[in-house]
């Protein structure tokens, strides 16, 4: 976990590459892995913003990395129509979907790594129709300003994923869990 010399009540972690499927990594600028003097910078976790941001070019790198290994017909109509940037027509056959689409994941200081469940980046925008469903990826783009974090990772892509915070050690995890499962297991559904 990196600590804000400014911020000190947000949590932030160090992001040093992301993973689509098998390839290479992608480099990630240093500003999401380290603090200014500042204390700008780094990845804040946000359960309070929906989507993950990340700076450009990183957020283009990311979409073309993607783009090429995404073999379903690409949606301009959804993407004008949702405002994301990869939406494409995939097939849905017996009532239920059917995507390939490849795994994302984050390498963190540490050597620790969060493998992202598709449902977290992908989700559908549509009804389906003619035995297709439109699914769009979802996270987006922000400026590298130089104020604040230098991206945010949003509770869309934390679903189904235990955050857990060891603030005397100055660790974060990370650990797949059935969310829903484990609130009804404990009794912590609202009546």
């Amino acid at each position: 976990m990196l600590k804000s010399p400014v911020f000190r009540s947000y949590y932030y972690i160090g992001l040093e590459g992301i993973t689509v499927g098998n390839g290479s990594s992608i480099d990630v600028p240093i500003s999401l892995r380290a603090f200014d003097t500042e204390g700008n910078g780094g990845l804040l976790i946000d359960s309070g913003t929906t989507y993950s941001h990340l700076p450009e070019p990183l957020y283009s790198r990311l979409l073309s990395e993607l783009g090429s290994k995404i073999t379903y017909k690409r949606s301009s109509e959804d993407e004008d129509r949702t405002g994301f940037d990869l939406c494409y027509k995939v097939p849905v056959v017996n009532n239920s979907v059917v995507d390939d689409f490849p795994l994302i994941t984050f390498h963190f200081l540490g050597n620790a790594e969060l493998v992202l469940p598709k449902e977290n980046c992908f989700y559908a925008v549509s009804a389906p129709k003619d035995s297709l469903v439109a699914k769009c990826f979802l996270f987006q783009s922000m400026e590298d300003g130089d104020y604040g974090p230098a991206g945010v990772f949003g509770s869309f892509q934390q679903q189904n994923v235990e955050v857990l915070y060891d603030l005397e050690k100055e660790r974060i995890g990370f650990q797949p869990m059935d969310c829903a499962s484990s609130a009804a297991n404990h009794g912590l559904y609202l009546k």
